[in-house]
């Protein structure tokens, strides 16, 4: 999990990059990015989880 969340930050922040530029729409870079920001927020609970849980 903590492998995913890595790779979830990074994606996050070429996405930040991308939005910059106008390579794409702003909109469904918009879109991704906070997708992006859901899934982080997802796995950083789950990684706490497991943690917490791997002492018991």
């Amino acid at each position: 999990m903590q492998c995913a969340l890595k790779e979830l930050r990074e994606t996050r922040i070429n996405l930040r990059i991308i939005k910059e530029k106008p390579i794409l729409l702003h909109e469904s870079v918009e879109i991704a990015v906070n997708e992006c920001n859901e899934l982080i927020a997802i796995f950083s609970a789950s990684v706490v989880t497991a943690k917490r849980n791997r002492g018991k």
